[in-house]
């Protein structure tokens, strides 16, 4: 699948607010962005996928993979803590800025 990979400076060539107006002028009093809940987000995930999945099969696969990322010490326990890490790096503002800007 074909991505377009935004410049790594696209922001600095993004064209300014008009002047006079307060776009971001309160960006730094505000909080830092929490990670959501891992078992939380799990769940709302399943819940998501019952009217989504195309059989029982589907819906079955998609849940074990769902119970595989819960477990403790499995990857989607380790991935978790490598972001709830990039969250509280105080060289990073926003955990979800840069997988934003580079993939959303």
């Amino acid at each position: 699948m074909w991505m377009a990979h935004p410049s790594a400076d696209w922001k600095s060539k993004a064209p300014r607010p008009p002047h006079g107006t307060s776009t971001f002028s309160m960006q730094d009093s505000l909080p830092r962005l929490p990670v959501p809940d891992l078992d939380a987000a799990l769940v709302k995930l399943d819940k998501t996928l019952v009217p989504l999945a195309k059989n029982i099969k589907e819906l079955e696969t998609a849940r074990s993979k769902i119970q595989a990322l819960s477990q403790q010490g499995g990857l989607g326990r380790v991935l978790y803590g490598r972001l709830c890490a990039r969250a509280n790096d105080s060289n990073i503002v926003n955990w979800l800025e840069g997988f934003w800007d580079e993939v959303g």
